[in-house]
C-alpha cells in the first residue's frame, strides 16, 4: 500500500442538513441469511461483500484424543502459543514488497477451555449466518446476521449466554432478499446499535439502522433510502456494512447504489440515530470497515474499481469530517488487485488493515485468480510499515475478515486460510495475533474447512469469534479463546 495524496478522495456530494429517515414497521420473524452485491469498491465496503459469499466450512465439534494430545505437546514445545512465530511479516518502514509467509505448515491448534463456557459452540437453529459479534458488560454475547429461507433472507439479532444458550432473538422486515445485520456496536449501557440492509413488506428498502435495549426491546429504527443520495438517478439500495462508536457519535460505512454502480459511503449519526452528515465517493467502490481512534478520527477501508480490477483503499478523516490522507494499492506492482475487509487503530493510533490480495495465473485456456490473506500495518500518516501475506497454492479464496486491537499494541485477526492439504475450494478458520512490528503468532487453526467472519474482545484476556462450519449444510459457529 502506498500513500496517495493525488488519488481520488471521497469528495462526493455531502448532506449536512437534517436528512429524512423513514421508520420501519416490519414483522418479527425468525431466520438467517445474507446476500451480497456482486462487486464493490471504494472507501470501505468490500469487507462485507466477500465475507458473505463463497464460504466453505466443515469444522465439527468432536476432537480426537490423538489430536488433543498432539496439539497440547506441540503448543507446549512452542511456549504455550506466546513465542511461536511463523511467517513473520516484519519489514522496513515504507517497504511495500511484503513478506512471503511460506508454506502453510501450521498444524490444527485446538481452542483452550474457557472457565465461563465451552470453547466451541455450534449455534442452534434458527440462528443462521453470523456476520457480527459483541460482548456486553454482563458477559452475554450479541450476534447479528441473517438466515436464508429459500431465496429470501431474514434479518437476525440474537443475544446468547456465555454457554451459547439463546436469551432472545429479534428479526425485522419480513422475508426479502438481502435482509441482514452486518455490524453491531454497544454503548456503556449495553444498548445495541445494529446496521445492515432491509426491505420491508410495505416496500421500503435501504440501509437499516436500529437501537435495541439490553433486553431486546426496539428503541429506534431508521431506514435510509438511496433516492436522496442519487438525485433520483438509477436509485438502488443503500447498505450499511460496518459501524463504530466514539463518545456520543456513531459512524456507518457501506455502499450507495446509483448511476448503475456501487459507491463508497460513510455517514455520521448521533446516539438517537439522527443523521449528522453523509458522504460518498464519486467513483465506484465499497466501504467495508470503519473504525475510530482515541481522538475520534475515522479510518475507512474498502476497495475502489480500477481499470480492470478492484484495488484496496483506506482513508483517514478527522471527526469533523475532513479527509486527512488516502492510501491505495492501485500502484502496487506485487498484486493484481486487492480488497480491504477490516481495519482498526492500534494502541499507538496507527492503522492496521486486512483483507485479500489477488494474484492472477494464466493457464492453458483461462486465467485464474488466487486470493491471498494479508495484514498490513501503517504509520500515522498512511505509509506502509510492514505487510504479512500468506500465499495461496491453489485457486482458493483466503482472506482476513475481521481484526481487533489489543491494549498492548498487538492486533488479532480472524478469517479463512487456503487449506493446502484439501485441494482447491477448501478453507479453514484461522485466528492470528500480530505484534506492533508485524510478527505473527497463530492462536487457532481449524482442523477442517471453516471460516471466521467476525470477532470481538471478551473481558481483559478473551476473544469471541463467530463464523461458519460445514461442507454441505453450513452451521453458525461460536469460538471462545483465551489470549
Amino acid at each position: 500500500m502506498v500513500r496517495c495524496d493525488g488519488c481520488e478522495r471521497p469528495t462526493g456530494k455531502r448532506l449536512r442538513a437534517p436528512y429524512e429517515l423513514g421508520f420501519v414497521s416490519g414483522r418479527r420473524n425468525l431466520g438467517h441469511g445474507r446476500d451480497i452485491p456482486p462487486t464493490r469498491r471504494g472507501w470501505s465496503v468490500d469487507l462485507v461483500l466477500h465475507r458473505a459469499s463463497g464460504y466453505v466450512a466443515g469444522m465439527q465439534p468432536g476432537r480426537s484424543t490423538v489430536l488433543l494430545l498432539g496439539c497440547a505437546m506441540w503448543i507446549a514445545s512452542c511456549g504455550a502459543r506466546t513465542s511461536l512465530q511463523t511467517g513473520s511479516g516484519s519489514g522496513p518502514a515504507g517497504d511495500d514488497s511484503g513478506t512471503d509467509a511460506g508454506p502453510d505448515t501450521t498444524p490444527p491448534i485446538d481452542a483452550p477451555n474457557d472457565a465461563d463456557g465451552p470453547p466451541r459452540i455450534l449455534l442452534p437453529p434458527p440462528i443462521g449466518v453470523p456476520q457480527a459479534v459483541a460482548v456486553d458488560s454482563r458477559g452475554d454475547i450479541v450476534v447479528g446476521g441473517y438466515r436464508e429461507v429459500g431465496y429470501p433472507w431474514e434479518l437476525q439479532l440474537t443475544k446468547l449466554t456465555p454457554a451459547g444458550d439463546m436469551v432472545w432473538m429479534r428479526t425485522r422486515g419480513g422475508l426479502h432478499r438481502n435482509n441482514a445485520v452486518y455490524a453491531i456496536a454497544l454503548d456503556a449501557a449495553d444498548r445495541i446499535y445494529a446496521t445492515g440492509q432491509i426491505k420491508t413488506d410495505d416496500g421500503r428498502e435501504g440501509l437499516w439502522l436500529a437501537r435495541y435495549s439490553p433486553d431486546g426491546e426496539l428503541d429506534v429504527e431508521r431506514v435510509l433510502p438511496t433516492t436522496e443520495l442519487s438525485n433520483d438517478r438509477q436509485p438502488g439500495p443503500l447498505i450499511g456494512y460496518s459501524i463504530a462508536r466514539y463518545e456520543n457519535n456513531l459512524y456507518v460505512a457501506g455502499a450507495a447504489y446509483f448511476d448503475d454502480s456501487y459507491h463508497r459511503f460513510v455517514g455520521g449519526f448521533d446516539m438517537a440515530l439522527d443523521q449528522r452528515w453523509l458522504d460518498w465517493s464519486p467513483g465506484p467502490g465499497f466501504s467495508h470497515a470503519v473504525a475510530t481512534d482515541v481522538e475520534g478520527s475515522l479510518l475507512i477501508a474498502g476497495s475502489q474499481s480500477g481499470v480492470t480490477d478492484r484495488q484496496g483503499i483506506v482513508d483517514k478523516w478527522t471527526a469533523d469530517p475532513v479527509p486527512v490522507w488516502t492510501a491505495s494499492f492501485a500502484d502496487d506492482p506485487s498484486t493484481d488487485g486487492s480488497q480491504l475487509l477490516s481495519a482498526a487503530f492500534d494502541a499507538s493510533n496507527r492503522p492496521v488493515v486486512g483483507g485479500s490480495l489477488y494474484k492472477k495465473k494464466r493457464l492453458t485456456d483461462s486465467t485464474v485468480t488466487y486470493n491471498e490473506p494479508f495484514v498490513e500495518g501503517l504509520s500515522v500518516d498512511g505509509k506502509s510499515r510492514w505487510r504479512w501475506v500468506h500465499p495461496a497454492a491453489a485457486v482458493v479464496k483466503g482472506r482476513v475478515n475481521a481484526l481487533v486491537p489489543l491494549p498492548n499494541g498487538e492486533t488479532v485477526t480472524a478469517g479463512e486460510n487456503p487449506d493446502r492439504n484439501s485441494g482447491a475450494g477448501s478453507h479453514r478458520m484461522t485466528v492470528r495475533r500480530f505484534s506492533g512490528d508485524g510478527a505473527m503468532t497463530p492462536l487457532y487453526a481449524a482442523a477442517e474447512p471453516s471460516t471466521g467472519l467476525a470477532l470481538t474482545r471478551e473481558g481483559s484476556d478473551g476473544l469471541v469469534v463467530v463464523g461458519l462450519t460445514g461442507t454441505v449444510e453450513k452451521r453458525g459457529l461460536l469460538l471462545r479463546l483465551r489470549l
